[in-house]
This record gives C-alpha cells, structure tokens and sequence, in this order.
C-alpha cells in the first residue's frame, strides 16, 4: 500500500472535533437557556445532561465526517488504486449509492460517540 494513502481525507478529518465541539456548545447553551441558568456566569450542565449532549454532538460529528472516514479506509486498502479523495467518493458513490457512503456508520457511532459521551460527562 501507498505510504500517503489516505492522506486527504485524514486532513479534512480534523474538522471532526471541531464540528463536535460546536454543536456540543450549541445544544449546551440550548438546554442551559431551556432551564433558565444561561444568564449565571457559572452555569454548567449536570453529568446526565453532559452526557447526552456530548451523545448527541458527537454522533452529528460523526454522521457527517463519515463518508471521509469510508474513503479513507478505502484509499489505504486500495493503496494506488484510490487515487485521489474526489475520485474514491466518486467509486464508493457509483458502485453503492448512498448507502455505500456511510457502510460501517454503526461500528463507528458506537466506538466513538460512548467515549465523547463519557468525556463530557466526568470533564
């Protein structure tokens, strides 16, 4: 296999803790104003609350690198073959649809979303 393979979008992929963070901070000042505290300085989520937003932010994160994260395993596997990110999207797209996009989303969501669930909460 290529040494570089898989390069581009393991480099687009470094959005994903920030789109994470963004929507955790969104849906946190959310459930904070739900519950009338966003007007303390000190307001902070209790570790349920922590828990679940970082559940859920996480999982959007998640849901929308993941179509990356596919062409990545599928440019490191294929090496030489996958050329460039455009064009494994492009194969992945044309062989399998959509669904061959996000093939392997489960796995992913519940290797990754538990531990930034349990992150947010004890932080």
């Amino acid at each position: 296999p290529d040494l570089w393979a898989g390069l581009q979008p393991a480099l687009l992929l470094s959005s994903n803790p920030a789109i994470h963070y963004t929507v955790y901070d969104v849906i946190k000042s959310l459930v904070l104003a739900s519950d009338h505290m966003s007007d303390r300085a000190d307001a902070k989520l209790g570790a349920l609350s922590a828990f679940l937003v970082g559940l859920g932010a996480k999982s959007v994160a998640t849901v929308v690198t993941y179509p990356l994260i596919r062409a990545k395993q599928v440019m490191i596997t294929q090496g030489a073959e996958a050329s460039s990110l455009l064009s494994t999207l492009s194969r992945i797209y044309d062989a399998q649809s959509v669904p061959g996009l996000f093939q392997g989303l489960g796995v992913q969501l519940s290797h990754t979303v538990l531990k930034a669930a349990l992150l947010m909460a004890i932080r």
